[in-house]
């Protein structure tokens, strides 16, 4: 089950909540008749999402994956500041579409051609209300109760680049010491996955398999 989230891809509609997500997710699965992954994975907003599917008692998750995930205790006044500030650089990022060539050129640096064209156009096509959506959902909600044996069988990664890697790789280990950590040296947001897909592709399923474990260094 790969969705498009509101907002992104083909989806049609705006990115309203991660619960809103997570529970349209869900809700298919059920009218699938499915009850348990061998994986749960997410990545930046889909992690918030995948983090709101593990209250649901009639879900048998085996092991997950969160990449870049936004897991942080941030306050009333960083929670109000976010907002703007993700907007101001969606505003710079789209007065610069006029120098098209350079923005690709620097985009495809970061994330490569097909995912950097996919970032691309996402970024231009979010909403007001989608980006707004989408920072509260990062910044508040993110901490659902993880069992102690689910935490033996998650995995959190970030690169060291990464806001969040400042943050949530420290609430992680507070709220949840048995889970896996890994903070990605010289990465970027979502960079690794980008450079060595296949390795990326390889360990996802290792873990899905139950064969593969790190711990944090």
């Amino acid at each position: 089950l790969i969705p498009d989230m509101g907002g992104h891809g083909d989806e049609v509609g705006d990115f309203i909540s991660a619960d809103i997500e997570a529970e349209h997710a869900l809700l298919y699965l059920k009218s699938a008749g499915i009850s348990e992954i061998a994986l749960l994975y997410g990545a930046s907003i889909g992690a918030a999402v995948a983090l709101r599917m593990l209250d649901v008692p009639e879900l048998k998750v085996n092991n997950i994956f969160l990449d870049s995930a936004p897991v942080a205790r941030f306050g009333y006044g960083v929670r109000k500041i976010f907002g703007p500030v993700v907007r101001m650089q969606r505003a710079v990022y789209l007065s610069n579409l006029n120098n098209d060539a350079k923005r690709k050129r620097q985009v495809e640096a970061q994330w490569g051609r097909e995912l950097g064209d996919h970032i691309s156009k996402n970024f231009e096509a979010f909403s007001s209300e989608t980006l707004t959506n989408m920072v509260n959902s990062c910044v508040q909600g993110n901490m659902p109760a993880i069992p102690e044996e689910q935490q033996m069988h998650t995995f959190m990664e970030w690169g060291e680049c990464d806001v969040f890697s400042r943050i949530s790789p420290k609430v992680v280990s507070f709220l949840y010491p048995d889970v896996n950590i890994c903070v990605r040296p010289g990465y970027q947001y979502c960079e690794f996955m980008v450079k060595y897909t296949d390795r990326y592709v390889a360990f996802l399923d290792k873990i899905a398999s139950g064969k593969f474990e790190y711990r944090d260094d």
